[in-house]
């Protein structure tokens, strides 16, 4: 039998550490000691002492994902990342994985829309860079295909592109040369991986437009 003879609060952590036949074994929150009431002398089988550990994983992993959470939608790769600096084992990972994702917790194709609306929307960029952060995130090739077909459209581009450049407008109108107010506006641009044709489009448009 395995017999838990301590358990002592971390002093810069919430967390307590439990000593098993007089040796350190594992820590836990406060959450998890109080949920499966566990106390010094209490004693375990070796099987009984796995599946314990297994379940306080679970239960700690489940709150680490609830409140990671908590302010917005995670794609599967960040939820992933995130269980990995818990110190939780493979096998924890993929069951958590699976149960958030039935529970409609993770979906990829959910938060990569809604992750893509947020940078056209506050962060305009062309789809270069856009596709990279996407696939940054975790995001597969095909629902990346499949939203840009979407909203990624030849107009939407246009519309960034001349919008970003509107808010450079006053920064190049110092340069009195208009060649040199180009050269600056089309290397803007293109840095933000705006097509050539797209760049020269918005510098006619708003450079002249008075």
């Amino acid at each position: 039998m395995m017999k838990i003879t301590k358990i002592r609060k971390r002093k810069r952590r919430n967390k307590y550490k439990v000593f098993i036949d007089n040796e350190y074994a594992f820590s836990l929150s406060k959450k998890a000691l109080d949920k499966f009431s566990l106390a010094e002398n209490d004693e375990f089988s070796q099987q009984e002492m796995a599946s314990l550990r297994e379940k306080i994983e679970l239960f700690e992993g489940e709150e680490a994902l609830l409140h990671y959470l908590k302010y917005r939608f995670r794609s599967e790769k960040e939820i992933r990342k995130k269980l990995k600096t818990k110190s939780i084992s493979q096998a924890v990972i993929e069951k958590l994985v699976k149960k958030f994702i039935d529970y409609g917790y993770i979906d990829d194709e959910r938060f990569a829309e809604n992750y893509l609306n947020d940078l056209l929307t506050h962060h305009p960029q062309g789809e270069y860079l856009l596709r990279r952060k996407m696939i940054k995130k975790g995001i597969s090739a095909k629902i990346i295909d499949s939203l840009f077909a979407k909203y990624v459209t030849k107009e939407k581009v246009q519309e960034m592109s001349d919008k970003l450049l509107e808010k450079k407008r006053n920064s190049l109108e110092r340069y009195e040369d208009r060649r040199k107010q180009k050269r600056k506006a089309l290397a803007y641009l293109q840095r933000k991986s705006f097509p050539y044709h797209i760049a020269k489009n918005s510098f006619d448009k708003i450079f002249t437009k008075d």
